[in-house]
């Protein structure tokens, strides 16, 4: 599988000479990266080589809190005249973030080293259309708030653009985008730019690349324009070391009609797939694909349904983009999966009041779809199939009592009440969408059961964590 992408980097160079015999070092430099998950160390120095010998790169890795340690030592590397260059991939994942490397001689004898925190980063732009719009909306928040210290983000939008316009563009050295970039949590535009002008402003980590959408399962359109944008880029990219990658977009909704695909959303879904395997997965200079696709099919198999639309083609803002900007998250960065707690504030938070298994089912789903990123997964959370630990992770005392919203929770098919003594009680309405039939009660804390009595209870969204306050 190819999946590589560098998290983040640190390079550090020195100047000045080191002699061990009549072997003298010079011009050194190291620098540490992320590369699937584990350190990568690579660097180069100088040596007059007078005496034969061996080299090796030794790593030592510490928590911040000093309660793990790890060290890892590469095989040995001969000694050569003039420029000496050396990269190690370790066993040591990214968690422990001390890192001090340490290039010695056979005989214990420092050439160069460095000791840091790793400093993680991530530096992507983005050769798109209105869906990679949708897809990194909440990127930068989700990076912050997963704790990636340095995030810039930028976005070559023309609506609807596909491979074959970028190209155009790229020949005609044409100013025809409209360029997002974020730095610090907003989205400043600038408009009227050229592809080459915003590969050249920064050391892009990874650029992305996609087709427009309704070309997207059409493999006969991808050629010689991709190809050709590749090598542009691998051209003209300040960072040698910067990946391409492949978002992979998704189908339309059904009642969307796209008569390319038949009206039918799992006929566009696998046609996508197909031109994904033929078109992208057979390009060496593609490091990897990021499922998006996959991973908003798999959530159309839960009870969340057809839902992810809010035109038919392009993503709900508020629930849909967060789901498509986790699955870049984690596939750029191979990172662990852990629960992110971004709310953005512009929509009162991210989820609009979304209930708790939300969360859930967003981190099911992706997970399912970078472990197979080119098949449909059922998801386990369909309707009246809610697992009873996630109704329990629901703090009913101490909770906000919120408003209803009718089409926001009898639709999903699940329910919480409380009274104004912060009685609580969860209700399935799957099968009755009226207050007064209370369906299927799964979890109970008594009150009144009269029917006229439902009517005054207030609604909240199943979105608190157990014993505390805090929406997720």
């Amino acid at each position: 599988m190819k999946k590589i992408f560098v998290l983040f980097s640190m390079i550090f160079m020195i100047s000045c000479s080191i002699a061990y015999g009549e072997n003298v070092f010079s011009n050194t430099s190291i620098s540490i990266d992320c590369v699937e998950g584990n350190f990568v160390i690579e660097g180069s120095f100088d040596c007059s080589a007078t005496d034969s010998a061996n080299y090796y790169v030794q790593v030592e890795v510490e928590s911040e809190d000093g309660t793990k340690k790890k060290t890892d030592v590469s095989e040995d590397f001969a000694i050569a005249k003039g420029t000496n260059n050396f990269n190690f991939k370790t066993d040591i994942p990214y968690e422990l973030q001390n890192v001090k490397v340490s290039v010695l001689t056979e005989n214990g004898n420092l050439i160069c080293n460095t000791e840091k925190k790793g400093v993680r980063s991530l530096k992507i732009l983005a050769l798109g259309n209105s869906f990679s719009d949708d897809a990194m909306r909440y990127l930068y928040w989700i990076a912050d708030d997963y704790g990636i210290d340095s995030i810039v983000l930028g976005k070559l939008y023309i609506g609807g653009c596909t491979l074959e316009k970028h190209w155009g563009n790229i020949v005609d050295d044409a100013n025809a985008y409209t360029y997002y970039k974020n730095t610090s949590g907003s989205w400043v535009t600038t408009e009227n730019v050229s592809v080459s002008s915003a590969l050249k402003e920064e050391n892009w980590n990874l650029i992305t690349l996609q087709q427009g959408s309704i070309k997207s399962g059409k493999p006969d359109t991808y050629e010689p324009y991709l190809s050709d944008i590749i090598d542009y880029i691998n051209s003209n990219k300040t960072n040698e070391n910067a990946k391409i990658a492949w978002h992979m977009t998704w189908a339309y909704a059904q009642d969307s009609s796209v008569e390319d695909y038949n009206n039918d959303q799992l006929t566009m879904y696998n046609s996508i797939v197909s031109a994904v395997e033929d078109k992208i997965l057979t390009n060496d200079k593609i490091s990897y694909v990021i499922p998006v696709g996959t991973t908003l099919q798999n959530m159309r198999t839960s009870m969340v349904g057809d839902t992810l639309n809010r035109d038919g083609r392009h993503l709900e803002i508020r629930y849909a983009s967060y789901v498509a900007g986790l699955t870049w998250f984690y596939k750029i960065t191979g990172l662990p999966m852990k629960s992110i707690t971004y709310k953005d504030a512009a929509y009162n938070d991210v989820f609009y009041q979304r209930p708790y298994y939300y969360l859930k089912v967003a981190e099911e789903c992706v997970a399912n779809a970078l472990e197979k990123p080119y098949e449909v997964k059922q998801s386990q959370y369909v309707a009246n199939n809610i697992p009873e630990v996630l109704c329990n992770k629901i703090d009913f005392e101490n909770a906000d009592v919120g408003t209803i919203e009718d089409d926001d929770f009898t639709a999903l098919g699940i329910c919480a009440y409380t009274d104004h003594n912060a009685n609580m009680s969860i209700v399935d309405l799957s099968n009755d969408e009226t207050y007064g039939d209370m369906g299927k009660v799964l979890k109970w804390n008594p009150i009144s059961s009269e029917a006229e009595d439902i009517e005054t209870w207030l609604t909240i969204p199943l979105s608190y964590e157990l014993n505390t306050n805090e929406k997720l």
